[in-house]
C-alpha cells in the first residue's frame, strides 16, 4: 500500500452493490488500476469518476484487490467529445484499446501522454484538419468500426438462465440480429449488425470532395481562353469535384 498522487484518466466505471462504483483509471504514475468508490453514483467524487475524465488524483495504491481514491484537483472533461456520438465512439474504442494493451499495474507514462494528447486533438478539431493535410484518409477504403472480440472466450459470457446463448448472429433466418456474423469477422462489428438501410454495412469510404471545396464556375469562366469550356482555363478544378455549375461531387 502507497499514498500517491498522479495524474490519471478515467477509462470506464461501472455499478457495484447497490451504492458504490468500480473505477478503471488509467494513471500516469502506477498505470492502470481499479479503484473501489463508495457511493460513487452521489459522493464528492461522482463527476470525477465519469469514463475519459482527467484529473490530479490523491490515491491510496494496493498491488493486490482494490486502490482508492482520497482527492483530486484540476480535473478536466471533454465535452466536445462527449457531446459528439461519433467523437465518443472513437474515444471510446481507444479507452478500450488502452485498457488491453498493457496489464495492469504497469507504469507507461509515454503511453499516457499518447492518449491524453489524442483526446485533446479530437476535442480541438485539429486532428481531421492534419489528416487531410497528409492525404492520409485515401486509406479509407470499405473501413469497418470494430470492437472487442466477440467470437471466442467472451462468446460464453452472453448466455439465459437456462445456459442459452442470448447472441443472434446477423442474418440468422427468422430473428432479429444484436451482433454481427462470425463469418465477418471475430470481433464485433457493430454497422454490420443490420443489414436492411444501413449505407455503412460494408465499410465508410473516403470521398476526395471532402478534402477541398469547390472553385466556384465564375473563376473557370473568367480565367478561360474559352469561357464556355472550363478546360480551358490556367485553373485546376479541386479533386473530386466536376467542371459544372451546381453538380455534386463525383461518383456520389
Amino acid at each position: 500500500m502507497q499514498k500517491l498522487e498522479s495524474r490519471g484518466l478515467v477509462l470506464f466505471n461501472r455499478n457495484y452493490r447497490e451504492n458504490d462504483k468500480l473505477v478503471k483509471i488509467f494513471t500516469e504514475q502506477a498505470g492502470k488500476r481499479m479503484f473501489f468508490v463508495r457511493g460513487g453514483g452521489s459522493g464528492k467524487l461522482s463527476a470525477v469518476i465519469q469514463p475519459l475524465t482527467i484529473a490530479e488524483f490523491m490515491m491510496t495504491v494496493n498491488d493486490e484487490g482494490l486502490s482508492f481514491i482520497e482527492d483530486y484537483s484540476q480535473a478536466e472533461s471533454f465535452k466536445e467529445i462527449t457531446s459528439d456520438i461519433f467523437k465518443l465512439s472513437y474515444a471510446t474504442y481507444l479507452a478500450a484499446l488502452t485498457d488491453a494493451a498493457i496489464a495492469d499495474g504497469v507504469a507507461d507514462a509515454q503511453l499516457f501522454a499518447f492518449l491524453e494528447k489524442t483526446l485533446e486533438l479530437m476535442e480541438e478539431g485539429f486532428r481531421m484538419n492534419d489528416l487531410k493535410r497528409w492525404r492520409a484518409l485515401d486509406q479509407v477504403k470499405n473501413y469497418q468500426v470494430e470492437g472487442f472480440k466477440l467470437w471466442g472466450s467472451m462468446q460464453h459470457e452472453y448466455v439465459d438462465n437456462q445456459g442459452n446463448s442470448t447472441l443472434i448472429p446477423e442474418g440468422t433466418e427468422g430473428k432479429t440480429a444484436n451482433v454481427s456474423s462470425q463469418k465477418n469477422s471475430v470481433y464485433l462489428r457493430p454497422y454490420q449488425i443490420i443489414k436492411t438501410s444501413n449505407l455503412v454495412y460494408d465499410g465508410y469510404n473516403w470521398c476526395d470532395a471532402h478534402y477541398l471545396s469547390p472553385i466556384a464556375m465564375q473563376h473557370f469562366r473568367i480565367t478561360a481562353t474559352d469561357p464556355e469550356n472550363g478546360e480551358t482555363s490556367v485553373i485546376y478544378q479541386n479533386p473530386g469535384w466536376p467542371l459544372k455549375a451546381n453538380a455534386g461531387a463525383i461518383g456520389y
